[in-house]
């Protein structure tokens, strides 16, 4: 049966037809071929599930949140905020992408909103400092994975920090 499907759907996408429909229309018509298209609404379901994904939909909202940020002026204030503590170090602007992650992670929280704002404006400016775009986008994505760990501070957590 899996030759019949691996056939089926690479004469699909030969005939130009998008992945994602090959891998919907394959097993379909194997399975009313098969004579079993009474499993036609399970194969729908499971397609259906695997794309209700909380994560799934996540991801683009972060990379929006990520981008309003970089809009409005966040990240580069919070470049500007780090270059003045750690460029006059060696290796300086490598140590601005770290402490620029960290305190982006304080506002979102998520790794993909902080390499997608950050990432866009630090990479190339690390690039014109004679970084290597390699090493400045693995520094950019290695100091990107502090997102999840270090939760974004809330108004109210501001506060009790200032009562307490």
């Amino acid at each position: 049966m899996m030759i019949w499907f691996l056939s089926v759907f690479l004469v699909l996408l030969m005939i130009g037809l998008p992945v994602v429909f090959g891998l919907l229309l394959a097993p379909g018509a194997l399975l009313v071929l098969d004579g079993s298209a009474r499993d036609l609404p399970v194969l729908y379901r499971n397609l259906y599930n695997g794309i209700d994904s909380f994560p799934l939909m996540a991801l683009p909202f972060f990379m929006l949140a990520g981008e309003i940020m970089n809009r409005g002026g966040i990240t580069t204030r919070l470049v500007e905020f780090s270059q003045a503590f750690m460029e006059h170090l060696r290796g300086g602007q490598a140590h601005v992408n770290i402490l620029s992650s960290i305190l982006f992670a304080g506002l979102s929280g998520s790794a993909v909103a902080d390499t997608s704002a950050l990432g866009s404006t630090l990479i190339p400016a690390m690039e014109k400092n004679g970084y290597s775009r390699k090493f400045a986008a693995a520094i950019t994505a290695a100091s990107s994975v502090i997102g999840p760990i270090i939760p974004p501070l809330r108004h109210h957590d501001h506060l009790c920090l200032c009562r307490g």
